[in-house]
């Protein structure tokens, strides 16, 4: 099961982070001395994290925490008033895109998505189940672009 760190800094946050935890067994409150702490602690002990912070600073607290976007949790920030639901790291391979979603339905907050399969409504090649290797990167970027690719297997 998905082990859901959230992490608010204001009473609003907090409300909005208990409204979350009460639908959600697997997802508790983070609490340090200062949020940045608590969403440090958040992210690495947890499978995911919904910070209920400004996008800035999540990017500034997170940043030197990254490693590698198939092992980070999935990331989702939430605005103060909950009117959206931020997937900001893990996207589709990690989760994040998928808790937006979900964060939004709990909340009323409008999911917002920008990985880029997801947005042009293609399948991910990482996601398909099948081993990939190679230039995943490049033949996505083709698919998006409208270029024809070829899917060679044994």
């Amino acid at each position: 099961m998905t082990r859901i760190g959230l992490v608010a800094a204001t009473a609003a946050g907090r409300r909005h982070a208990r409204t979350l935890a009460a639908a959600w067994p697997h997802a508790h409150l983070v609490e340090a001395d200062t949020a940045a702490d608590a969403l440090r602690a958040a992210f690495t002990g947890h499978d995911a994290v919904v910070a209920f912070l400004a996008t800035g600073a999540v990017v500034r607290i997170l940043a030197p925490l990254l490693g590698d976007k198939r092992t980070d949790p999935a990331v989702v920030v939430v605005d103060e008033a909950a009117r959206h639901a931020v997937a900001l790291l893990g996207g589709h391979a990690g989760g994040a895109n998928a808790l937006a979603a979900d964060v939004g339905a709990l909340l009323d907050a409008r999911p917002v998505v920008t990985t880029a399969t997801d947005a042009a409504d293609l399948p991910d090649l990482d996601t398909l189940g099948w081993p990939v290797e190679g230039a995943v990167a490049a033949v996505t970027r083709a698919l998006l672009d409208g270029a024809a690719v070829r899917l060679v297997a044994d």
